[in-house]
């Protein structure tokens, strides 16, 4: 059976209305007191019953006609292919830059010159110039390929 229980709790004195099942009194008294609740009242619960549902299992009648082909929508192939070239030269030059500062570390051994400092500055300014232009055809690729994208969610016929 269900109990409603009307009360405060012991510990901080804010109201609390709880339902509790229990089987008979005694189960009930042991309940409220392991919840730290002070009963102001309690009875017995009878829930409400939920009212009926109707069903209407018949398919209603189409308002209007509804057209089952979707409209074809772009590829947008143009801006696939530039985000294919624009990746694939940005990998080119991140792998130039590399084998430029291979190269850089192994002719820099060899300088015994005043000058060699010169040289060192203007292989690091090429290498960094050289990675620069690969972080941009990366992120030209990278927008090509979020413009397609945008493009094609947003197409409408």
């Amino acid at each position: 059976m269900q109990y409603l229980i009307e009360g405060a709790d012991k510990e901080t004195g804010e109201d609390r209305t709880v339902i509790i099942d229990a089987d008979n009194e005694a189960d009930l008294r042991a309940k409220i007191k392991a919840m730290g609740i002070l009963v102001s009242h309690a009875k017995l619960w009878n829930a409400p019953a939920a009212p009926p549902v109707a069903v209407n299992y018949a398919t209603p009648a189409p308002t209007h006609i509804v057209s089952s082909a979707r409209p074809r929508i772009p590829g947008y192939f143009g801006l696939q292919f530039a985000s294919l070239i624009l990746g694939i030269s940005a990998t080119l030059f991140y792998a130039i830059a590399v084998l430029a500062f291979i190269a850089s570390i192994s002719s820099t051994r060899n300088f015994n010159s005043p000058y060699a400092g010169v040289g060192v500055l203007v292989q690091g300014m090429v290498i960094i110039s050289l990675l620069a232009a690969g972080g941009i055809q990366h992120g030209l690729s990278a927008a090509c390929t979020a413009l397609r994208d945008i493009a094609r969610n947003s197409f409408t016929k």
